[in-house]
């Protein structure tokens, strides 16, 4: 099942109905990679990520970036490793959230 299909699907229906269908209907974030808290998955998996999403015109891309009892890496440091996969062609809008729970 792919998750970002739902997640637009209810939200399309939300916006062209005009009735909630659920009570949590802004808690619904999609999430269609997971990862190992460290700064080689991260890029990798972000790279893995976005490479599909890749186009010829310069586009925007924003990320969130949420530690939980993790002070092993840094916000600064995983934004930096998101950026860097992208190349010369950007991606469209994208939105990146990055949850970094406990280290194991």
């Amino acid at each position: 099942m792919d998750v970002t299909k739902l997640v637009h699907t209810i939200l399309t229906d939300l916006r062209e109905t005009k009735q909630r269908k659920t009570r949590f209907i802004q808690r619904i974030l999609p999430v269609t990679h997971t990862c190992y808290s460290s700064m080689e998955d991260i890029s990798r998996t972000a790279k893995e990520m976005l490479q599909p999403l890749h186009t010829k015109d310069p586009k925007t891309f924003g990320i969130m970036f949420k530690a939980r009892n993790n002070s092993a890496i840094k916000r600064d440091e995983i934004i930096e490793a998101v950026v860097s996969t992208q190349s010369t062609g950007e991606t469209d809008w994208v939105f990146i959230a990055c949850e970094a729970a406990l280290k194991a």
